[in-house]
């Protein structure tokens, strides 16, 4: 398996599971700023943790247990990606959902164009776009969550 750098924002959370979330951080081994020697006592919100020696795959458990132990958790994450895979992406924002997909090394989300064209020449002739995006459309593309996610960005200058 190949290592690429992991990142992720923290945008909000409750006092208790800030805590917590810091602790997740620290032991996924994901550092404030990646090696900046500022490194707060405290969770920084809205600030970058990161490692440069992920190994692929560990998004997906970082991102399970931000969700599970610090359930007030408002994050993106994103692994870079490698020579042999597309990055891995996923925001959550409580009460909202998660979501999750590919993406580039800035973390840009990625529509997988081939899924989305089987799911729209799928749809009952009459659909219109705006029915889709509605229901499974909104999911497929996470646009609720990702909206969710703008105002969070916004205050932390991202």
């Amino acid at each position: 398996m190949a290592e690429s750098p992991l990142q992720v924002y923290i945008y909000a959370a409750d006092a208790t599971d800030q805590e917590t979330a810091l602790q997740i951080l620290s032991e996924a081994g994901l550092e404030f700023g990646f090696d900046r020697t500022d490194t707060p006592a405290t969770l920084a919100l809205g600030e970058l943790y990161g490692t440069y020696e992920e190994w692929d795959g560990q998004w997906a458990e970082v991102a399970r247990r931000l969700i599970e132990r610090a359930p007030s958790a408002v994050f993106e994450l994103w692994q870079d990606p490698s020579e042999d895979r597309d990055g891995s992406y996923v925001a959550h924002v409580p009460a909202v959902g998660t979501v999750e997909t590919g993406c580039d090394l800035n973390g840009i989300p990625h529509v997988n164009l081939p899924e989305l064209l089987d799911r729209l020449s799928a749809l009952p002739e009459g659909t219109t776009v705006a029915d889709w995006l509605s229901g499974d459309g909104s999911a497929f593309l996470g646009s609720a969550v990702l909206h969710a996610l703008k105002p969070y960005k916004a205050v932390a200058g991202r």
